[in-house]
């Protein structure tokens, strides 16, 4: 019966994780702006079994496998090469929901806690703010699954020794490195040496050591690819300022929220119903510097923090997460971020919630094992109050409004439910009862999760047909501009799921490259965008329209949309199209740069600066470009035919007919970077940055094909991939046969002796 219970149950879940997955997207913040497109591109060089190297489709042309953020070398990553990139992008999230759930159940039954408990513990942190607000990171989403592996590892290694845990806790390091979030690395780590503080000796020392050479060996694809770019993007190797790594601060009232549910407001929520809540204006001002979207656990974590437990170090955790976790609202820690440039190179302290919020769900399961029943009916009353916020925020958020009756009806149906359900079950199930109830209610006002037939709809729908025809009809566009339209299409009042739905139909940079449409003139989401191409994005922001068409033509773009037609030589007639309360421009950028052109006069410029004084410049002249000293003088290719053609994203090949007499410059329409590596008869070619961030090669005489790829390391990366997949492999197969073989077992139990 109960293997019967167990299949009935796997199979409603597998049927539930398909249903979710083929029909929803989990849209909101990162996962639009940059996650679920990058995903649908590298889903492309996956199913033809590559690397995908290069993005084409955002800032003229940038790294994809060398950005963390993209998680190019997760495991998961197989799920895209057995399903379409929507599902496998969604399953994405479930399963780590799920790994969640049973990595927390064997995090709490290691220290101790009865099934009843551990199962009850699991399915809170999954169903906690936090686990919920993660659905909105493609990366960090994979902390909530693999912060308690790595804390149960510790626990293991700690208490038994052996190669086991070691190997676990390496590769739940190594996962967090692929997964691109240096913050959860640093923070996960210092909880692990917390929980190892004082049971150190030398065989527990060897086996730690281990798992950090684990760890470095499954991170190594990403740290190889990286260092290519790391000191050319915005985000490597230099740091931020104190406003911006400490933008995303915990606000000391929602320290609260972890046991009476967000009453700031959801990120999902409009700002108008921010404003008309219990805190205004203070609400607003939260919500708009916010991370997680909430941190509700629930009423038990209150007695939990503050008993004497035997889990002192976790309480410890807690404390030092929730101190640093405060960010800006820290008079210390915003001393330290700003007399210390070398902690300015990682973003977001709230992001330190993810390991406080684990160790929490810890203490919460040493306190339900170990409460008595007074007690655990006492703060049942209690835990009436959260139920009550949680349906009053259900009302409030329907078509009822913010008025007295929401009040009255939330207050009226969680008296009505926490009498029924007191009187009838034991202390310890109301209390669970209650606690579920409003983790339940806020998970789905919280969720961020949307029908995909509205993206979809988008993605094929007036705008991009309109960028179509103002080039030539069924051609997709080299490159297209996006101006911020979304205020001039949207009320103050919409809710978030309205507004991205808004922002999927004016084809939203970079959303449209699920569609494979491409951009430039963007701004990086996630910093990760080349040095110069930032600098170029900034001017294109800050000058007028005939400069900002010039430095639009360069980098290829021919297409310009805008919240109003645009009047000027340079632009084409509009197509205006309408768009949620407002009207998008379509119109095209009349003479932009093709893909490859032969540079026949360059203009010296020795720093950014006089590079950028010379294309602003009224009297530039478009036929030339502006070079480094050092190559600007050299002549033009004296060539009567060329043609470039790319074989996929990254690789391009260009012919030269004939071969030129003497050495010269040609200009490609990609970003540079210095991992570019064009070859000539097996001879590597020099490469300069051209205005500003377009990429030059040094063409030497007597050449008549280029292959230009990006990646200088190709071969270590993929030998670095296969390597590290191959370790997590032995690593699960070890642990599995472990879990099978009692001979095994006793081994394992012999090297921690």
């Amino acid at each position: 019966m109960r293997t019967t219970t167990k299949a009935g149950a796997a199979l409603i879940a597998v049927a539930g994780s398909a249903a979710v997955a083929s029909r929803t997207l989990f849209y909101f913040r990162d996962n639009f702006s940059t996650h679920y497109p990058i995903k649908t591109l590298a889903a492309l060089a996956y199913n033809a079994h590559r690397i995908p190297w290069w993005n084409d489709a955002a800032g003229g042309g940038q790294p994809l496998a060398g950005n963390p953020n993209t998680l190019t070398f997760y495991p998961d990553n197989i799920l895209y090469l057995i399903a379409s990139p929507l599902i496998a992008f969604n399953l994405h999230f479930l399963l780590h929901v799920i790994v969640a759930f049973f990595a927390m159940r064997a995090l709490v039954t290691v220290r101790g806690a009865t099934r009843g408990t551990a199962n009850a513990a699991a399915a809170m942190y999954a169903m906690s703010g936090i686990a919920i607000s993660s659905l909105a990171f493609y990366n960090l989403v994979t902390a909530i699954a693999l912060i308690p592996v790595a804390f149960y590892a510790a626990e293991r290694l700690l208490h038994e020794g052996g190669i086991r845990p070691a190997l676990l806790l390496g590769a739940a390091f190594g996962l967090l490195a692929l997964a691109g979030e240096p913050v959860t690395v640093f923070a996960a780590a210092a909880c692990v040496a917390a929980l190892a503080a004082r049971r150190f000796d030398a065989r527990r020392v060897v086996m730690f050591l281990v798992a950090v050479a684990v760890s470095i060996v499954i991170a190594m694809p990403q740290i190889v690819a990286y260092s290519e770019i790391a000191s050319e993007v915005e985000r490597g190797g230099h740091v931020y300022s104190t406003r911006t790594v400490l933008a995303a601060s915990l606000h000391p009232l929602r320290l609260a929220e972890l046991a009476v549910g967000p009453f700031l407001g959801l990120l999902t929520d409009t700002q108008a119903a921010v404003r008309q809540g219990p805190l205004g204006d203070l609400a607003a001002a939260d919500v708009t510097t916010r991370l997680f979207s909430t941190i509700f656990i629930g009423a038990l974590v209150a007695p939990a923090v503050f008993r004497r437990a035997r889990g002192v170090r976790y309480q410890v955790i807690v404390g030092l997460a929730a101190v640093l976790a405060l960010g800006r609202f820290n008079p210390l820690v915003t001393f330290l971020v700003d007399r210390l440039p070398s902690l300015r190179v990682v973003r977001y302290p709230e992001k330190l919630v993810l390991p406080l919020v684990v160790a929490l769900v810890v203490l919460v399961a040493e306190w339900l094992d170990s409460a008595d029943a007074r007690t655990l009916r006492r703060w049942a009353a209690i835990a009436v109050i959260p139920l009550a916020l949680a349906v009053f925020g259900a009302f409030a958020r329907s078509a009822i409004g913010h008025a007295l009756l929401p009040l009255i009806a939330a207050a009226a149906l969680a008296t009505a439910f926490a009498y029924v359900v007191i009187r009838r079950a034991t202390p310890r199930t109301a209390l669970l009862a209650l606690t579920f109830a409003s983790l339940a209610i806020w998970a789905i006002l919280a969720a961020p999760i949307d029908v995909v037939a509205r993206y979809e709809a988008g993605l094929a729908g007036d705008v991009p047909q309109a960028i179509y025809n103002v080039n030539r009809p069924g051609a997709a566009p080299m490159r297209i501009f996006h101006e911020d339209t979304f205020r001039a299409i949207s009320g103050e009042t919409l809710d978030a799921r309205s507004a991205y739905r808004l922002r999927a139909a004016s084809l939203d940079p970079i959303f449209g490259a699920a569609a494979r449409f491409q951009y430039a003139g963007d701004r990086s989401p996630d910093g990760m965008y080349s040095l110069f191409t930032r600098i170029v994005s900034e001017r294109i922001a800050a000058t007028p329209l005939p400069i900002r068409l010039r430095y639009l033509r360069i980098a290829g773009c021919n297409t310009y949309v805008s919240a109003v037609p645009q009047s000027d030589p340079g632009l084409g007639p509009p197509r205006v199209l309408s768009v949620g309360k407002g009207a998008i421009a379509v119109q095209r950028i009349i003479g932009s740069w093709p893909i490859v052109r032969v540079v026949h006069h360059a203009i010296a410029a020795r720093t950014v600066q006089q590079a950028v004084q010379i294309i602003e410049s009224p009297a530039f002249d478009e036929a030339t470009v502006v070079a480094p000293a050092r190559v600007a003088s050299l002549p033009p290719l004296a060539l009567s035919s060329f043609g470039a053609s790319w074989s996929r994203p990254g690789s391009l090949t260009i012919k030269l007919d004939p071969a030129p007499a003497a050495p010269g410059l040609l200009f490609v329409n990609e970003t540079y970077f210095s991992a570019w590596d064009a070859r000539a008869n097996g001879r590597s070619l020099d490469i300069v940055p051209l205005n500003l961030d377009r990429l030059g090669i040094v063409v030497p005489a007597g050449t008549t094909r280029i292959d230009l790829t990006f990646g200088r390391h190709r071969v270590l990366v993929a030998v670095a991939w296969a390597i590290s997949m191959l370790l997590l492999v032995m690593v699960v197969g070890l642990l599995v046969l472990q879990n099978h073989d009692p001979h095994l077992r006793r081994v394992d139990d012999s090297l921690g002796a």
